[in-house]
C-alpha cells in the first residue's frame, strides 16, 4: 500500500477527508492566477525566495476571508501571519525533499482523477480539467507542481503521524477528564477596576517625568494622529426622518421636512421640534450631535454646512435611507495639541496604568485570605468593588469552560475538595482570579468501554497534530530565514 493510499485509509478517516478537501479548495480557488517571475521577495528560507506576488495573492485570499473590515494595524498583522504561514509551508516542503519523499506521476494523476471538480456525469473530463486550470490562470505544469508540493507536504505530515501512538492509560485519562463534571465559583479581578481610585500629586507626576519623559513623548508620538492632530470639528443639530419600505413615501417626508424648516425660519424652537419629530437618537438631546469631524459627518453634510452662519439651517438632504435637516452651531478649527500641553496627563495615565495591577493583586490576595478564613466569600469586600462570585456551572475537567474562564484557572481548582478555595491567586493575561470548587461529579466508568474507540481516535488526532506542530516549529527555528 502506497503512502498516499495509507493517508486515505487512515483510521482517522474523517480528519483525512477534511485534509483532502482543504487541498482541493486551496488549489482550485486560492491560486487564482499564475505567479510569474519577480525580483520582489518578502522572505528567503534557506536561500529559497518567497516571492512578493505569491504573498500578495495569499494575502488577498486571507483578507477576503477576514471577518469585518480591517484597520491598518489589522492589515499589517494579517500580512505578517500570511508571511509566517508561507515560511512554514516552504520549510515543510524543504524538509520533505531532504528526507527523499516524492510524489509520483501516478499518485498525482490519481489525485486529479479523484476530484469531483474535474468530473462530468461522474467521470473525469480532460476537457473540464484543462478549462478549470486555464480559467484560474495556470498552465498545466504550474497547477500540477502546486498540487505535487502540497501532496509532498502531506506525506511529510503522515510520516510524522506514523510514529504517534496512544496508550490505554491516555485514553482512560481523557475519558475521565471529559466525563468528570465540576462547578467552579470564581471572582475575576481586573486592574482597570482600581484606576479611578488611584491619584498622584503634582510633585509625584513631576518626579516621574524627570525620569520618564522619553516614555511620555513616545506615547504622544504614537497617538499623535489619533488624539493630538485635531481636524476641523463641526457642531450641529439634526432632525431626521427614516425612510421605510412600507412607510411614508420619500417625497412626502421631504415635504414634511420642508414644512419644519419653514417653521424654524419663522422662529420655532429647533430643540423642541427635534425632540418631538426627529427619528434620530440625538432627538433626546434636542438634535444636538456634539462636535464631529468631517469623516464622522460625511463630506456631503460638511458641504451642506460650509458657508453657513451660526444658527443657519442647511437645505433638506435626501438619500435612499433618510431625510435630514441640520442647523449649524459652529466650528472648532483644526489644531495641534502640543506635547508640553498634555505631557502631564500622559504621565499621570502611565503612572495609574503601572500602579493598577499592584492594587488588583493586593485586593485579590486580601479576598483570598478572608475567604479561606471565613469559609465563605467576604461580601463586604466584594461589595466594595461591586463584584460577585460567578459560577461556571457544571463543566468537564477537559477544559470546556464557558464564560471565558482560562485553563489555568480550571487547573487551580480541579483537585480541590468541594467547598474549598484554591491556595493561590491565579494571574493570567493581567487579570487576577480567586477560585473555589463548588461541586464535583465523578466520571461514570461503566460508560468507558462503549466510548473508548471514539476517544482513542480523538486523542490520537490531537497527539498527531501537536507532534506535527512541535516538529515543524523546531524545523522553522533551525532554518535560515531572512
Amino acid at each position: 500500500m502506497s503512502l498516499l493510499e495509507r493517508m486515505r485509509s487512515s483510521s482517522d478517516s474523517s480528519f483525512m477527508q477534511l485534509v483532502f478537501m482543504a487541498i482541493v479548495i486551496a488549489f482550485i480557488f486560492a491560486y487564482g492566477q499564475t505567479s510569474g517571475d519577480t525580483v520582489g521577495t518578502v522572505a528567503t528560507v534557506n536561500g529559497t525566495p518567497i516571492r512578493a506576488t505569491d504573498w500578495q495573492r495569499e494575502y488577498r485570499l486571507a483578507e477576503r476571508g477576514a471577518a469585518g473590515s480591517l484597520d491598518e494595524a489589522g492589515r499589517e498583522a494579517l500580512g505578517d501571519r500570511v508571511k509566517q504561514q508561507m515560511i512554514r509551508k516552504e520549510v515543510a516542503l524543504q524538509e520533505a525533499e531532504d528526507l527523499g519523499l516524492q510524489v509520483s506521476k501516478a499518485e498525482l494523476a490519481a489525485w486529479v482523477l479523484d476530484q469531483e471538480y474535474f468530473k462530468e456525469d461522474g467521470k473525469y473530463s480532460e476537457k473540464r480539467y484543462e478549462a478549470i486550470i486555464r480559467q484560474q490562470g495556470f498552465t498545466r505544469a504550474e497547477f500540477e507542481d502546486r498540487v505535487r508540493k502540497d501532496l509532498l507536504r502531506d506525506k511529510l505530515t503522515l510520516l510524522l503521524w506514523m510514529g504517534t501512538t496512544v496508550a490505554e492509560p491516555e485514553v482512560k485519562k481523557a475519558f475521565v477528564e471529559g466525563a468528570t463534571r465540576i462547578d467552579l465559583g470564581y471572582v475575576r479581578v481586573r486592574p482597570a477596576m482600581f484606576k479611578d481610585d488611584i491619584t498622584f500629586s503634582d510633585e509625584e507626576v513631576d518626579a516621574w517625568l524627570a525620569e520618564n519623559e522619553a516614555r511620555a513623548k513616545e506615547t504622544y508620538d504614537s497617538d499623535f494622529s489619533r488624539l493630538y492632530d485635531v481636524p476641523d470639528k463641526y457642531r450641529a443639530r439634526l432632525i431626521r426622518f427614516e425612510i421605510l419600505e412600507d412607510g411614508v413615501k420619500p417625497a412626502d417626508l421631504e415635504e414634511r421636512m420642508k414644512g419644519l424648516k419653514a417653521e424654524l425660519e419663522g422662529g420655532a424652537d429647533f430643540d423642541a421640534l427635534a425632540r418631538r419629530w426627529s427619528e434620530d437618537p440625538s432627538a433626546a438631546e434636542g438634535g444636538d450631535l456634539g462636535l464631529l469631524t468631517e469623516s464622522q459627518l460625511g463630506s456631503k453634510v460638511v458641504s451642506a454646512l460650509s458657508g453657513l452662519e451660526e444658527g443657519a439651517l442647511s437645505g433638506v438632504l435626501v438619500n435612499e435611507r433618510e431625510v435630514r435637516l441640520y442647523r449649524f452651531e459652529g466650528k472648532e478649527a483644526a489644531h495641534i495639541v502640543e506635547f508640553e500641553t498634555v505631557k502631564r496627563d500622559i504621565a499621570r495615565k502611565h503612572m495609574i496604568d503601572d500602579a493598577a495591577p499592584g492594587k488588583a493583586a493586593a485586593y485579590a490576595e486580601d479576598l483570598l485570605a478572608k475567604w479561606k478564613e471565613a469559609g465563605t466569600a467576604p461580601q463586604e469586600l466584594l461589595d466594595s468593588q461591586e463584584l460577585t462570585v460567578q459560577s461556571t456551572g457544571p463543566v468537564s475537567l477537559a477544559g470546556d469552560v464557558r464564560g471565558g474562564v482560562p485553563e489555568i484557572v480550571l487547573s487551580a481548582a480541579r483537585d480541590l475538595e468541594p467547598g474549598a478555595v484554591a491556595d493561590k491567586v491565579v494571574e493570567t493575561g493581567g487579570v487576577y482570579w480567586v477560585v473555589s470548587l463548588r461541586s464535583r461529579t465523578e466520571a461514570d466508568m461503566s460508560l468507558y468501554e462503549d466510548q473508548k474507540a471514539r476517544i482513542y481516535e480523538e486523542v490520537l488526532a490531537q497527539k498527531r497534530q501537536q507532534f506535527s506542530k512541535n516538529w515543524l516549529d523546531s524545523a522553522v527555528a533551525s532554518a535560515s530565514i531572512k
